[in-house]
């Protein structure tokens, strides 16, 4: 080692230069070739234990009545669909009577097989085998069963030339892709050391000092070249680095603050998903445990009306996961809806019995909903969008009110009360809860914000606000909070035009 220290010790800067800039390229081309074939030989093996699994598993679903049935003829007939599949040697169905083992194979005539009875079963969902007839090859195996007995297996012999191929191709490439990096990176290194090498030896001059700790030294400028853009931007990370030495403490209490507010919003949104899907929970649990433990007093009917809300709960568990995911496409104004002329006064008798086991715990509110029968309530959005809003704020009332009644009041805006320029629908819920304090009611539909009332107790995180404003907000209305006057708890009440029609080119963009 000492001697080839010396023998580089001793070169020039030309020579050294030529020299590394080649071993690097050679390096870098023998390692990123490396790297491309290791990278591709082990795709198409995964590709080809996939595919052979698959394979395996469409077999063993097809074959297992006709192995149930011993009908071998329709075993080999199945078998024989395998033929266009060059890379499979060989496909053994074993059929299991009274000990012994009776074979139906499918052999492919261009390549070489063995007996069924020498192939031994991968001991997991597949192994890799060695052997002197058919080389390296992979099995699958897959048992058929009847009643917890195995009655036969499937298995199918994979081999690996199509692999082999593609790595002794892909090894002549890069050889020929190394001797032609090597002769262009001789030929550039001829030509631009001489050039590069005044400015880089000066460079490591001030590296040399830069390390001994002088950090107001710069590097001089020789030419508006590269170099030049690279003596330029060593020294501003120069001027960056000094400027960050005598603000270090500072930066440090910057970045720890952003860590804060990042751990924070993690928070923030794991309690959130806990208050979305809390709701769909606590009705499947509870009508889940009316079912365990009073089986036997139930009517059919009753069973029944049990078993009908706990898929509709778990439905909407669905569909509350669905909208945080689709949070992002709200922001991006890119939230589909599917507009239809519903029933206002159905949908809130819907997210109601829905919410029918959170007041079942809470026997101390009563619900109440005020609209004129003699009207139509008929207008055009998106039904389940807009039954989520009310699952959202009923519930919001429901947690935050210990005794009372919430009032939901539905009716035509006119006048004033419309806020928006358009003949609409309003809803407005009443609860008799803790109310949110003047100074936040404007941000309480703000992601991730709390009210101060809510932080303890019953929670609330805000989100689900969030997910109501950007509702009503792709319905073309609004949504907003305040409190009741001269009484406890809040409103929530949001307005929705009875048409979208005028409202077509804004939902086109």
């Amino acid at each position: 080692m000492s001697k080839l220290q010396k023998i580089v010790n001793n070169l020039s800067i030309k020579q050294k230069l030529i020299t590394l800039s080649m071993i690097t390229s050679i390096f870098a081309a023998m390692i990123t070739c490396t790297v491309f074939i290791v990278f591709d030989a082990v795709s198409e093996r995964k590709d080809l234990v996939e595919d052979t699994i698959l394979i395996s598993k469409i077999f063993s679903e097809e074959l297992s009545e006709y192995i149930i049935e011993r009908d071998l003829k329709q075993i080999h007939k199945s078998l024989e669909t395998l033929k266009n599949r060059q890379s499979i040697v060989q496909a053994c169905v074993a059929l299991f009577k009274n000990g012994n083992a009776e074979y139906v194979s499918f052999i492919n005539e261009k390549n070489r097989s063995k007996n069924c009875s020498d192939i031994k079963f991968a001991r997991g969902k597949y192994e890799f085998v060695n052997d002197k007839i058919i080389g390296k090859h992979l099995i699958v195996s897959n048992y058929i069963s009847e009643k917890d007995h195995k009655i036969g297996t499937i298995s199918i012999v994979t081999n690996f030339d199509k692999i082999n191929d593609l790595v002794k191709r892909e090894i002549l490439m890069s050889l020929l892709l190394l001797v032609i990096i090597i002769s262009t990176s001789y030929i550039i290194s001829r030509f631009l050391q001489g050039t590069i090498s005044r400015p880089i030896l000066h460079l490591a001059d001030v590296s040399y000092a830069v390390k001994s700790g002088d950090y107001n030294i710069r590097a001089s400028h020789y030419s508006k070249d590269e170099l030049g853009i690279l003596t330029e931007a060593y020294n501003n990370m120069l001027n960056k680095i000094q400027f960050a030495k005598e603000h270090l403490e500072e930066k440090v209490i910057e970045r720890t603050q952003d860590l804060e507010k990042v751990m924070q919003v993690k928070v923030q949104f794991l309690s959130n998903m806990s208050h979305e899907i809390r709701t769909p929970i606590h009705g499947i649990m509870n009508y889940i445990d009316f079912l365990v433990h009073d089986w036997d007093a139930l009517s059919k009917d009753e069973k029944y009306s049990f078993i009908v809300k706990l898929h509709n709960n778990s439905l909407r568990l669905l569909s509350l996961i669905n909208n945080l995911l689709d949070l992002s496409k709200f922001d991006a104004g890119k939230m589909e809806l599917c507009m239809q002329k519903n029933d206002m006064v159905s949908v809130i008798q819907g997210a109601i019995e829905e919410c029918e086991a959170l007041f079942m715990q809470n026997k101390n509110i009563s619900l109440k909903l005020n609209h004129d029968k003699e009207q139509s309530y008929i207008a055009v959005f998106d039904q389940e969008r807009i039954a989520q809003v009310l699952r959202n704020l009923l519930s919001n009332s429901i947690k935050f009110t210990n005794k009372g009644q919430i009032i939901i009041n539905l009716e035509h805006a006119k006048g004033k009360d419309s806020r928006i320029k358009a003949q609409s629908l309003k809803v407005s819920i009443i609860d008799q809860g803790i109310g949110i304090p003047e100074d936040q009611l404007e941000y309480i539909f703000d992601k991730f914000n709390q009210s101060s009332k809510t932080k303890t107790g019953a929670g609330g995180t805000g989100l689900g606000l969030t997910i109501c404003r950007e509702i009503i907000k792709a319905h073309h209305g609004e949504i907003w909070a305040e409190n009741n006057i001269n009484e406890v708890g809040s409103t929530f009440t949001f307005i929705i035009p009875l048409n979208q029609n005028r409202y077509k080119h804004l939902m086109a963009k």
